[in-house]
């Protein structure tokens, strides 16, 4: 219930700001840049362009931030893609399993959202391709947990209340929605907002919480 408390006063915050919710965004962006940079420092590593063993067979999760920027760049792609990527996500959500499917924004072996995927899906590595391929259980490399200790968790508590939470808090991927009468992609925010992400602007739209608590 606090969770679901921080989520609905963040969520005020930024109906009254939607400019918050850019703000939010390059801030992520700037924790991802800090976090590719280390990776890329590793030594050794079998990940390449066009190798997506990693892609499947898992449902991913990622903060609210994460979430935020992905629709962002969704909504940036052209309107065919978006509507392809909305009929896949959508398939992907009514699955029951998700054992060897693949992640509805990997095509041909590539990340639609490649710039703004989660950390995760950034940090997930790998010394042998060979395993990878044949799908056994691998360790990761101890550099991830170092990232995670000494950069992402010190940027992320940086970030104040109640805003924090959007940092913390883990969600599905199948959370992002489509919008058919905008075509574009939105989060559903703890049932108080609606955010629409886009390059240029974020449009916000109340809904229950908001109405019945702020007076809307």
């Amino acid at each position: 219930m606090e969770e679901l408390k921080q989520l609905v006063i963040a969520s005020a915050y930024l109906l009254r700001e939607p400019e918050l919710v850019d703000q939010i965004i390059e801030y992520q962006k700037e924790i991802n840049r800090e976090v590719d940079k280390a990776v890329s420092r590793q030594k050794g590593l079998a990940c390449e362009k066009g190798c997506s063993h990693c892609c499947y067979g898992w449902l991913i999760k990622l903060s609210v931030a994460e979430a935020l920027y992905m629709t962002q760049q969704l909504n940036s792609l052209p309107e065919k893609t978006r509507k392809k990527l909305a009929e896949k996500l959508e398939k992907y959500a009514g699955l029951k399993s998700h054992e060897n499917q693949p992640c509805p924004m990997l095509e041909n072996s590539l990340c639609v959202v490649y710039n703004a995927r989660p950390y995760i899906c950034r940090t997930y590595s790998s010394y042998s391709k060979t395993l990878c391929q044949l799908n056994k259980k691998i360790e990761f490399p101890p550099f991830i947990q170092e990232i995670t200790e000494n950069i992402k968790k010190p940027m992320e508590q940086q970030v104040e209340e109640p805003f924090d939470i959007l940092f913390d808090i883990r969600t599905p991927i199948t959370q992002i929605k489509y919008d058919r009468y905008k075509n574009a992609f939105y989060i559903n925010l703890a049932n108080t907002v609606q955010i629409y992400p886009f390059p240029e602007k974020t449009d916000i739209l109340p809904l229950e919480y908001a109405k019945k608590y702020m007076n809307l």
